[in-house]
């Protein structure tokens, strides 16, 4: 059977929901705060790509409209099973890219996932297409790491009620394209391993996300210096952007 890094974090929900909806409630509130949320200024919300944010974003309003769009259909059929994320609605792309949403989400450094420069452009101007008012993503700053650590994150440890699990990200860099890498996640837990999940991604460097950014005409661009986001699996930070169309 095939591991699906949502399957670790259904996994680890199950497992201990308490815990689990605390931290991903708390990322969401980190979010809140770079964006300056206020629930009265936004009314829908499109998240891009599977995320641990499903559970926790914008609960505090019953007329708030949540959506996804998965380029993977096993993360979509995913969502759309789910017996506690009955409350977001999966979207085909036809159906998103013909309207706006209040607020886009690439999380996760979200962009990277699109191996060439041309295709991670494309998937920027798409995002931006469909944002009504704000544009939310994360990036790692892969230009002023440590040669350790564009190898390797910290190990995270998760306790939950029943065992420990330990996920380990390490990247194997491409010979020819210095950008280009393949990432996999490591899940160990009772001396053994539980899954491994790799992805080939490509780095996204601030100046390049600033430079797609402004060409699209948004009026407003900023890259927090203040406050930072961690995947849940990790805990090498992430800076968050926010961009107001």
């Amino acid at each position: 059977m095939t591991m699906y890094w949502y399957n670790a974090v259904d996994n680890l929900y199950k497992q201990d929901k308490e815990k689990f909806l605390k931290l991903v409630e708390l990322k969401a509130q980190i979010v809140k705060d770079v964006m300056e949320f206020n629930i009265q200024d936004y009314g829908s919300a499109l998240i891009l790509g599977f995320n641990p944010i499903l559970w926790a974003i914008c609960k505090e309003s019953d007329n708030f409209e949540y959506y996804a769009l998965c380029t993977d259909e096993h993360e979509a059929d995913f969502i759309r099973t789910h017996e506690d994320l009955k409350h977001i609605k999966v979207l085909t792309n036809e159906e998103a890219t013909s309207r706006k949403f209040d607020i886009v989400l690439a999380l996760d450094s979200y962009f990277t996932r699109f191996g060439t420069e041309q295709s991670q452009k494309d998937m920027i101007a798409k995002a931006h297409s469909m944002t009504g008012k704000a544009l939310i993503t994360t990036i790692k700053d892969f230009k002023n790491m440590k040669s350790v650590d564009r190898l390797i994150d910290p190990p995270m440890v998760i306790n939950t009620g029943t065992s420990s699990h330990v996920f380990v990200c390490h990247r194997e860099w491409d010979r020819t394209d210095k950008q280009k890498f393949n990432e996999t996640m490591y899940q160990l837990c009772c001396g053994e391993i539980k899954g491994a999940v790799t992805e080939t991604k490509r780095t996204l460097y601030f100046k390049q996300l600033a430079k797609y950014i402004h060409d699209l005409g948004c009026k407003e661009f900023k890259i927090s210096q203040t406050q930072f986001y961690k995947n849940l699996f990790s805990r090498s930070y992430e800076y968050i952007a926010v961009a107001k169309v």
